[in-house]
């Protein structure tokens, strides 16, 4: 998982810091003790979905799906769903996998897509199925497409590997928009906009 071994550093004292996404953050702070987040916000990032360079066919299908979705709520939603329990502790919401609509069996074939499935509330695993914001968002745009989503998880570096190679049709589990990102790949429209990026440090250091 992206930042368990970082945590570990950190623990440690191994590492004084570990930058990551302020959703993430939180909910490590939620259940890991003396971890402390510093106030000030270090940059702003946005999340998209990522596709074979010149997968353009594939990307204006994903598009369309996803821009309905955020007119219609859906998305807004999703989002709403886990912030509210995953985000604060609350674990009195407890998503299933199998409750998840993976459209299975449909008639449209497959839509793969690679994650990582440990960082949430975006991807997690969950015994042997997957929840979170991008699980239940790519499941949406699935049946939109009239496919069946099947879940890879797999390590966070080798995703971009996985797409260009037809491994996977799409890699989705927060993946940040860069320019040197947009030289290997295709990406949808954002679907995160400004997504604070924030420093975890030992709380013990940082009170002194």
């Amino acid at each position: 998982m992206r930042y368990v071994h970082a945590v570990v550093a950190l623990r440690q004292g191994k590492i004084r810091a570990i930058v990551m996404d302020e959703m993430p953050a939180r909910r490590f702070l939620n259940d890991v003790e003396g971890l402390a987040i510093m106030e000030e916000v270090l940059s702003e990032e946005s999340y998209a979905i990522g596709f074979r360079k010149g997968n353009t066919e594939l990307v204006n299908a994903v598009n369309k799906a996803l821009n309905e979705l955020k007119a219609d709520g859906t998305l807004d939603k999703i989002f709403e769903k886990y912030y509210a329990s995953f985000l604060e502790g609350d674990d009195s919401l407890s998503v299933k996998p199998e409750d998840i609509d993976l459209n299975k069996g449909a008639k449209g074939g497959t839509l793969v897509v690679g994650t990582e499935a440990g960082f949430a509330p975006y991807e997690l695993r969950v015994g042997n199925g997957f929840i979170g914001i991008d699980i239940e968002m790519c499941a949406a745009i699935a049946r939109k497409l009239g496919k069946e989503l099947v879940i890879m998880n797999m390590n966070f570096d080798a995703l971009p590997t996985a797409v260009s190679t037809g491994k996977v049709d799409m890699i989705c589990a927060g993946i940040t928009v860069t320019d040197e990102r947009k030289e290997n790949m295709d990406f949808s429209d954002n679907y995160v906009v400004g997504a604070k990026q924030v420093a975890v440090v030992r709380a013990d250091d940082y009170e002194k």
